[in-house]
């Protein structure tokens, strides 16, 4: 017996070493590591990339905002639509789609409030410009804008190295992608599982995502003048007679869908006070006087801006800017009657930040700073510009 024992001690096989450092391994049946079996299964490798995909696209998406649209997040603005409707308020940009939060309340008739117009894909593709002055500002927006100026124009050395990146991958956005192509590719003939051959569309798609949200539009034409006097010509297709306008500013950044102009100085060319009791007409604007409400419409080639709106009941700043065809429709409280009036300042201007789709608009000339100051430099003293003309001409 004691034979037998000592037979079958030496016949039996030694027990596995432990792993080298004295972690344990994480392991399947066949001792192999997770991850190894995760590479060899086809199903559990084509869910994981299912929802990895739908992660980073989520995610970069929803993160992924017009850069020319964000230089107006947070901020007191008109949205004026190529139908002449203007909406203000304070701008909350989102992915996909606007927010303006109104000033104050709007109560109907039928006694409902709304306190803000939520604008989806459709109402933002009816865009026509969305506009921003200064005096609309509170003391920290105005704080805001100034260091949004500063980056914009001056921005420091980090800033243009980001911005050089982001047109080097728009240039060789291609050359990216067919990279990543045949780099995933490689991995999937060198590798011995035929999992990674199936996922291949999988990880190009990540690849394609990630490319397009570190991406944007570039134009050699426009970026060397971002930070410069340009013109920008737009479009009204609410105006009778369709004639663009100019409207001079500095570039401060484009996309393949927006433009985006700033002016440093926002000082009117005229600023005047009326009083209302009709029908009127001036410099650049038409009032139209309604058993209901005050309608003040733009009519010249510059900005008209409604800075406030007394009625006998109370006054309302409003800081409404209008371009030409645009037009605001002001509700009258008080029932008509002999000697009723309301008050309105307004103000005409060119000097707006203003945003612009680019199917509505286009920097057509380059600028100058001061238009009482003319001759850009380098140009001859004694030289002669060609006829540009105004914009329609």
């Amino acid at each position: 017996m004691m034979h037998i024992l000592l037979t079958l001690a030496q016949n039996t096989p030694p027990p596995p070493p432990p792993p080298e450092g004295g972690g344990a391994v994480a392991s399947g049946a066949a001792g192999a590591p997770v991850w190894q079996l995760l590479l060899e299964n086809a199903l559990a490798l084509t869910i994981l990339f299912i929802f990895l995909t739908a992660l980073v696209t989520v995610i970069l998406s929803q993160r992924r905002r017009d850069k020319c649209l964000k230089f107006f997040h947070d901020y007191h603005i008109t949205f004026l639509s190529q139908a002449g409707k203007a909406i203000w308020g304070d701008l909350i940009v989102y992915s996909k789609g606007l927010e303006v939060l109104y000033d104050a309340p709007y109560r109907t008739q039928r006694g409902i409030y709304k306190t803000s117009s939520l604008l989806y894909d459709g109402d933002v593709t009816q865009c026509l410009a969305v506009c921003r002055m200064v005096d609309a500002l509170n003391e920290g927006e105005k704080r805001e804008r100034q260091a949004q100026v500063r980056r914009t124009f001056a921005p420091n050395l980090w800033r243009r190295f980001i911005r050089r990146m982001r047109n080097l991958i728009n240039m060789l956005r291609d050359a990216f992608s067919k990279a990543l192509s045949a780099l995933v590719g490689a991995w999937a003939q060198t590798s011995k599982s035929a999992a990674i051959t199936s996922q291949k569309a999988g990880i190009e798609q990540i690849g394609q995502t990630i490319l397009g949200v570190a991406g944007n539009a570039y134009e050699p034409l426009l970026e060397r003048h971002i930070g410069k006097p340009v013109v920008l010509q737009m479009q009204t297709p609410a105006s009778d007679d369709k004639t663009p306008i100019d409207v001079p500013g500095y570039l401060a950044d484009y996309t393949e869908t927006y433009l985006a102009v700033f002016n440093v100085e926002h000082a009117p060319l005229a600023s005047e006070t009326l009083t209302v009791t009709g029908d009127t007409q001036g410099d650049g604007y038409a009032i139209t006087w309604t058993d209901q409400a005050v309608v003040v419409c733009c009519t010249g080639p510059d900005a008209l801006v409604v800075r406030s709106y007394r009625t006998q009941e109370r006054l309302a700043e409003l800081d409404v800017v209008l371009l030409k065809g645009c037009k605001v429709a002001l509700t009258r409280e008080a029932a008509p009657g002999p000697g009723d009036s309301v008050e309105l300042k307004l103000e005409r201007t060119r000097r707006i930040d203003v945003v612009c789709p680019r199917s509505q608009a286009i920097v057509y000339f380059g600028g100058e700073q001061d238009a009482e100051q003319p001759g850009a430099a380098g140009a001859k003293a004694h030289g002669l510009a060609p006829v540009a003309g105004e914009a329609g001409d």
